[in-house]
This record gives C-alpha cells, sequence and structure tokens, in this order.
C-alpha cells in the first residue's frame, strides 16, 4: 500500500514540476512487468519503476527483464527506491539496480537523496533531455 501512494505522490510531482510532460501510471494487477511510470518530457520517455526498502526490495523478476530491455533499446529507464526506514531516495538505472540487489551496494547509483524526496526524482528527469 506504501508503494502505491508513493508512486501516486510521484507521478504528482512530475506533473506539476515537468511542465507540458504527458505523465502515465502504469501500475495495476494486470500489467505485471510494465514500469509504474512513464513521462515523456521534452522529446523524451523516461520509464519509472518504483519501489520501497523496508529494508529489503520486493520485486519481480519480469519487472528487472522490462526496465532493463527498456534500458538496453536506448531508453530513459530507472528504479526509484524509497528507503523509508533510512529516510532516502535512490535511483538507478537497471544495471546498477542488479548490483545493488546482489550486494545491497547503494554506491552503485544515478542519484542518491535524503529524505523521501519526490521533487530530485523531477528534477533528475528534468536533466536527462
Amino acid at each position: 500500500m506504501l508503494e502505491v501512494k508513493l508512486s501516486g505522490d510521484l507521478v504528482r510531482i512530475l506533473r506539476e514540476e515537468l511542465y507540458g510532460s504527458v505523465v502515465f501510471k502504469h501500475a495495476d494487477s494486470l500489467t505485471a512487468g510494465i514500469p509504474d511510470i512513464s513521462v515523456t518530457f521534452q522529446g523524451r520517455t523516461t520509464w519509472i519503476e518504483t519501489k520501497v526498502a523496508r529494508p529489503r526490495v520486493k520485486d519481480r523478476e519480469i519487472q528487472r527483464l522490462r526496465l532493463k530491455q527498456l534500458w538496453l533499446a536506448g531508453q530513459n529507464a530507472y528504479y526509484v527506491v524509497y528507503d523509508i526506514h533510512n529516510k532516502w531516495t535512490f535511483i538507478y538505472n537497471p544495471l546498477q539496480y542488479t548490483q545493488f540487489l546482489a550486494s545491497g551496494n547503494h554506491s552503485l547509483l544515478m542519484s542518491a537523496n535524503p529524505g523521501i524526496d519526490h521533487l530530485s526524482v523531477a528534477s533528475f528527469i528534468r536533466g536527462l533531455s
């Protein structure tokens, strides 16, 4: 339930902060493997899979496979991991995320921000364009 709330809040912030963007929330029980959110901004689409670490992250192999396929096909594709215990927001590309799951090492990432910080995610996406 917390992941649903956090991803909903993220969608709201993305729509507010990335003026002119098109943001879709894809997550529901029938779309396993499709990333939770897509953001088209300034001609680029970014795919986002949101996860909550409590302290471990739960995910499915199909989610890892699909995001990795998007990444390898040249798409912006990222995991946004909210560490609710330590209050951090992490952004990983799919290859870094796989390494993180294997090692638990947060140093293998694109971005780290203190707090549950949706604005930092919007800023990260803005910087991709």
